[in-house]
């Protein structure tokens, strides 16, 4: 069984309206065979409570040498850290417009 996921993926998490954040996920070759969706998501719902308290939180300072943190879950553990980019990323929001239908004319015979 293919799977969609490779040694590198890269998705982006919405964080708000039009902010987004880059997530890239790096998997061993060896642990391809088990990583799968429902991992994924629940990765994603660690990432919910881990964001913001990032975000919230106080700033690493130089003395802190770990270059990442470590989450574990009852299943799988990942490390995760955070960087600053000058990279900017934009999201196409796509408004369909609303179709008026048109009433046919009634012509009198």
């Amino acid at each position: 069984m293919s799977s969609i996921y490779s040694t590198y993926n890269i998705r982006y998490l919405r964080i708000s309206e039009k902010q987004v954040l880059p997530l890239i996920i790096y998997l061993r070759q060896e642990n391809l065979s088990w990583f799968n969706d429902i991992i994924f998501q629940e990765i994603l719902s660690a990432l919910q409570r881990i964001i913001p308290k990032k975000f919230l939180g106080k700033k690493k300072n130089a003395s802190d040498k770990s270059l990442s943190d470590i989450y574990r879950g009852s299943n799988f553990q990942f490390a995760y850290y955070f960087r600053p980019t000058d990279v900017k990323h934009s999201i196409l929001i796509k408004n369909m417009p609303k179709l008026k239908t048109l009433q046919e004319e009634t012509i009198p015979l």
